[in-house]
């Protein structure tokens, strides 16, 4: 029902998100269930997984099965739902017929207030030497990757579900291992065997699955902000818990995280997009210069994706220098000084800054679904 060949045989565990994204989706599916509730059920689907999942949600709702779909994605809201009810802070602020709401007005009543969209990022200067150098990367998801990086651009990598992207980010950040190229950092050819090689270089690395490979989920704000700097903010081998608050505090104002300004709060508490923004404060507050994101608003809503933009923006504007690896394509319209288009593992497109849009990003990834 849903288009997909998995091989049953495997280990869930062994399977990449997507894959797992669908197990679950096919479990609830397969009993006489009267009502599903899908939360963020295509943040880690393919474009042509996603059309197979609202063609069955349609014809389950065409059965008679009451569905509740959450999302952050809007489009999706729009090619899918009756009625739409929008929660903020914990209250209904939105509660409609879908076609008595405007687009606009769903967002409103999500954030409080009119959202302007606008690109954050500029243009580089060029003149700068790169700080982070890939020439001819290879592995068993990709091969012969090359671009440079340099201090205040923000590059974007762009590619479906499926396209290499997230196995070439996991690659620069010691996550993965790749089998060819070379890949420089400051100018020095670097072969990272683990993340913490390529934290001591001076990368920091938000994950694709932030429950997974980013929280410390019984850990507090202040404990996983400043996790990379345990050993610094130590003192004769025991943490300093005064100076872990003192770094998150430094933190929560510049990054505008919502929650106590003590970093006493458990990570879990906290909407997805201010997890994000502590998992952000985190490679700041190790003082890396060199950031690669991997789907970096992926389950954020529509103010959170503005506010993490902004803060991306300023950083560049200091001088960091940041890889946004994705199959969003807004987020590589909103940011992105330059962006490449991977497609089954290879580079298929580079798109200068002047050139950037939805339409030109989906054409070089071979066509796309936005609803």
């Amino acid at each position: 029902m849903l288009g997909t060949e998995l091989p049953l045989e495997a280990k869930v565990a062994s399977l990449r998100l997507g894959e797992r994204q669908i197990i679950e989706i096919a479990r609830s599916t397969i009993g006489a269930s009267k009502c599903i509730i899908f939360d963020e059920a295509t943040a880690a689907l393919s474009d042509a997984e996603a059309r197979k999942l609202f063609q069955l949600i349609r014809r389950l709702a065409g059965r008679g099965v009451a569905i509740l779909y959450i999302t952050h994605r809007l489009d999706e809201v729009f090619a899918l739902a009756d009625r739409v009810c929008v929660l903020r802070d914990g209250r209904v602020s939105l509660d409609s017929a879908a076609g008595d709401v405007t687009q606009d007005q769903v967002i409103e009543a999500m954030v409080g207030r009119a959202v302007a969209y606008a690109r954050h990022a500029v243009p580089p200067s060029t003149d700068a030497p790169p700080v982070l150098k890939a020439t001819g990367l290879g592995s068993a998801s990709f091969s012969d990757v090359s671009f440079a990086l340099r201090p205040g651009e923000i590059l974007g990598v762009y590619g479906k579900v499926g396209s290499g992207v997230q196995e070439l980010s996991s690659s620069l950040v010691g996550a993965r291992a790749f089998d060819e190229g070379t890949l420089y950092v400051e100018g020095s050819p670097r072969h990272f065997r683990h993340p913490a090689d390529a934290i001591a270089a001076g990368i920091g690395h938000l994950s694709a699955d932030r429950a997974a490979d980013g929280l410390l989920r019984t850990m507090t704000l202040a404990e996983n902000l400043s996790a990379p700097s345990w050993g610094r903010l130590a003192r004769r081998g025991f943490v300093n818990r005064r100076k872990l608050r003192q770094a998150y505090c430094r933190w929560h104002r510049t990054l505008h995280i919502k929650a106590a300004a003590s970093g006493e709060q458990l990570i879990t508490e906290l909407s997805g997009g201010n997890q994000q923004k502590v998992l952000l404060g985190r490679w700041l507050e190790a003082g890396s210069k060199i950031l690669v994101l991997s789907e970096p608003t992926r389950g954020v809503d529509v103010g959170a994706r503005q506010e993490i933009y902004r803060v991306l923006a300023r950083l560049a504007a200091k001088g960091h220098a940041i890889v946004v690896a994705t199959s969003d394509y807004e987020d590589i319209t909103a940011v992105a000084s330059r962006a490449l288009v991977m497609v089954r593992g290879r580079m298929v497109a580079e798109i200068p800054y002047e050139r950037i849009s939805t339409e030109a990003l989906t054409e070089a990834a071979g066509g796309g679904v936005h609803a």
